[in-house]
């Protein structure tokens, strides 16, 4: 599922609708609202949310325009939420432009 979001609040709810429909951890919405809350004060448009479904994991990824992580306050207290409920998170590059933060979770 990949989705331009031309308004930020709606990926909490694009999240949990997802992770109401795989049966992911419910600990995964409070991971999507960190992300995106950085991607939108840290970041640069435009922000999408990514996610993917296999038979062990769920993941799910917010991607912004900027390809660092922005000003050291952007790596603080949302990130270490994501680091205790994720079971993994990592930054990816995307293409020429840009990052996708991941989280990982147990399906």
């Amino acid at each position: 599922m990949l989705m331009d979001l031309p308004w930020a609040a709606s990926a909490p709810r694009i999240a949990r609708d997802a992770l109401r429909e795989w049966a992911a951890n419910p600990e995964a919405g409070v991971v999507v609202s960190e992300l995106v809350t950085n991607a939108v004060r840290h970041g640069a448009p435009p922000i999408s949310l990514v996610s993917e479904r296999t038979a062990d994991t769920f993941r799910i990824g917010v991607c912004d325009a900027r390809r660092d992580m922005g000003p050291p306050e952007a790596e603080s207290n949302g990130l270490r939420l994501v680091d205790a409920f994720a079971t993994d998170w990592w930054v990816a590059p995307v293409a020429r432009d840009g990052k996708c933060v991941w989280a990982e979770f147990p399906a």
